[in-house]
C-alpha cells in the first residue's frame, strides 16, 4: 500500500520537476499593427538547470504569418546554466483578416526534448493592405554595408531584402536599383511562396564625392505588378592628409619654393605644413602667407598653419633673397668708395677751452686747430683761416711749438682774421695750432665761435674745407 502511495506522488511530481527546468515569457513590444506593418515580442527564456542548453523554436512556418527574429531562433538559442536570454521575434501579416489573432510559438530544450508553447496575440487593426493571395504581393528593403553608411574610399555592399508575402512562385523577376551615384541591375531572380531573398551588389563611388544623403530607389516587377521601394543613407565624410606638390625655382642668389597643397579629403580640415630652414636663411626668406618660425628635432622650421574646405588648394610661397644683402654690401661698397675718393684729404677741426673767469664770466679763452692730412699723398700750399669775434682779440704771446699766423687782420664785420700757413702735410701728419683768445669785459652766458676753414691744393684745384662751429657756456 506505501509503495503504491509514493508511486503516486512520483508520478504526480513528474510534471513539476519537468516545469521547472526552463521557462518561456513573452512581452509584447508592438501587437497592435496594420496590415502592411510588423508586430514584435521580446521573448525571455529561463533555464534553470545546472549546464548550459539550447532551447529551438519548433517549425512556425505558416502561410498567414512570416517571422524573424533577432538573433536569429533558427540556430536555436544558448542559454547558461541558471540564467536567462532574450530574443525579439518578429512577426508579420501575409494573408489575415482584422482582428485579434494568437499565434503558437512552440520551443524545446536540446538537452532533455521537453517543450513550452506560448500563445502572443497579434491585433491587426485594418487590412486596407490586403492583396489576394492570386496577385504578387512582395515587400523590399534595402540594407548597405553593416551600418547602413556609404564610404566613398571603399567599395561597398548593398543588399535588397525581397519578400515574398504570398503563396505564389515568382520567376524572371528583374531588380533595379537607382541613384544619382549608382545604376545596378540584376535579372533572372526567383521566389518560391513566402521566401525572403537576398540580392547582394557591389559598388563604388568617387572618392571626392561630399557628405550627403543618397537617395536610393528600388523598382521591380512580378506578375504584371510593379512595385517601388525607396530609402535614403548617409554618405560618409572622412579626412585625409593634405596632398602636396613642390615646384622649386632657383636663380642666381634667389630661391623660390611653391608648395601646392590639397585637401584630397571631403571633410574640413586644419594642417601644419613644415619648411625647413636655417635660423641665418631666415634672415633672408620671406613667404606667403605669413609662416612663424619653430624648432622640432633641433631644426627650425617655417610652419604653415592652413584649413581648407574639401578639394580646396592653396599655394605656399617661400622666397630666399640674398640679392637684397648683396645689393646692400654693393651699394655701400659704392657709397665708401666715392667718399674715400671725393672727400677732403685734409681736415681741420676746432676745439675751445675756457681758460680764465673773472666775476662769473669768461675772460680768456684757449682755442686748438687740430689740422690733418688723412690721405695717403702728400698735400702742398695749405691755408688755415679762423674768426675772431669783435668781443675778443687775439693775444699776441705766440707759444713755443705752434705756428705763427702770417697775418691778423681787423674786419668791419667778422671781427679779427687770422691766418696760417704750412707748405705741405705729409701722408698722415697732422698738427696743431694753438691760441689765445682775450676779452676786455667778461662774457656772460656764454659765447658762440665760428668755424676755421683750411685751403689747399688738390690735383692743381683749390678746395676748401670746414671745422666744426663751438658754442661756450658758462
Amino acid at each position: 500500500m506505501n509503495k503504491k502511495i509514493l508511486l503516486l506522488l512520483i508520478l504526480l511530481l513528474i510534471p513539476i520537476i519537468y516545469a521547472q527546468e526552463f521557462d518561456v515569457k513573452y512581452k509584447a513590444v508592438k501587437s497592435d499593427i496594420q496590415i502592411d506593418e510588423t508586430a514584435e515580442f521580446e521573448i525571455t527564456i529561463t533555464n534553470y538547470n545546472n549546464y548550459a542548453d539550447r532551447f529551438r523554436f519548433e517549425s512556425i512556418l505558416d502561410d498567414q504569418w512570416s517571422y524573424s527574429s533577432k538573433p536569429n531562433y533558427l540556430s536555436g538559442i544558448e542559454v547558461s546554466a541558471r540564467s536567462e536570454e532574450k530574443i525579439s521575434l518578429f512577426v508579420y501579416p501575409n494573408i489575415v483578416t482584422a482582428g485579434q489573432h494568437a499565434i503558437k510559438i512552440a520551443i524545446k530544450s536540446d538537452k532533455t526534448g521537453n517543450g513550452k508553447i506560448i500563445w502572443p496575440v497579434v491585433n491587426v487593426k485594418s487590412t486596407g493592405g490586403y492583396v489576394p493571395p492570386t496577385e504578387a504581393n512582395i515587400a523590399g528593403a534595402i540594407q548597405i554595408n553593416n551600418d547602413n553608411k556609404i564610404d566613398p574610399r571603399k567599395e561597398n555592399i548593398l543588399r535588397v531584402i525581397l519578400k515574398n508575402k504570398n503563396a505564389l512562385f515568382i520567376d524572371n523577376l528583374t531588380l533595379n536599383v537607382e541613384s544619382d551615384l549608382i545604376n545596378l541591375k540584376k535579372e533572372g531572380i526567383q521566389l518560391t511562396a513566402l521566401e525572403e531573398e537576398k540580392i547582394e551588389f557591389k559598388f563604388k563611388i568617387d572618392e571626392k564625392t561630399l557628405p550627403r544623403k543618397e537617395n536610393i530607389i528600388i523598382k521591380w516587377t512580378a506578375k504584371g505588378k510593379d512595385f517601388e521601394y525607396s530609402e535614403s543613407f548617409d554618405i560618409i565624410g572622412y579626412e585625409a592628409e593634405f596632398s602636396r606638390k613642390t615646384d622649386i625655382e632657383k636663380k642666381i642668389l634667389k630661391r623660390i619654393e611653391v608648395i601646392e597643397v590639397k585637401n584630397t579629403g571631403t571633410l574640413e580640415k586644419e594642417e601644419e605644413i613644415n619648411v625647413e630652414t636655417s635660423g641665418f636663411k631666415r634672415l633672408f626668406t620671406f613667404t606667403n602667407p605669413n609662416a612663424y618660425l619653430k624648432k622640432i628635432d633641433d631644426k627650425n622650421y617655417l610652419v604653415y598653419k592652413i584649413k581648407l574646405k574639401p578639394g580646396e588648394t592653396i599655394e605656399l610661397e617661400t622666397v630666399t633673397n640674398y640679392r637684397i644683402p648683396i645689393y646692400l654690401i654693393i651699394l655701400i661698397a659704392i657709397v665708401l668708395y666715392t667718399y674715400y675718393k671725393y672727400r677732403s684729404p685734409v681736415v681741420i677741426k676746432k676745439k675751445a677751452t675756457i681758460a680764465k673767469m673773472i666775476e662769473g664770466g669768461i675772460s680768456e679763452i684757449k682755442i686748438l686747430l687740430h689740422v690733418k692730412n688723412r690721405s695717403n699723398k702728400t698735400v702742398d700750399e695749405i691755408e688755415i683761416i679762423d674768426t675772431i669775434p669783435h668781443i675778443g682779440e687775439m693775444d699776441k704771446e705766440i707759444q713755443i711749438g705752434t705756428i705763427k699766423p702770417v697775418s691778423i687782420a681787423k674786419h668791419k664785420k667778422l671781427g679779427t682774421v687770422v691766418k696760417w700757413s704750412i707748405m705741405s702735410l705729409e701722408r698722415f701728419e697732422e698738427r696743431i695750432i694753438t691760441y689765445r683768445i682775450r676779452s676786455k669785459l667778461s662774457i656772460l652766458g656764454g659765447l658762440m665761435l665760428p668755424a676755421s676753414k683750411v685751403r689747399f691744393k688738390d690735383k692743381g684745384k683749390e678746395r676748401t674745407f670746414r671745422s666744426n662751429n663751438l658754442r661756450l657756456k658758462v
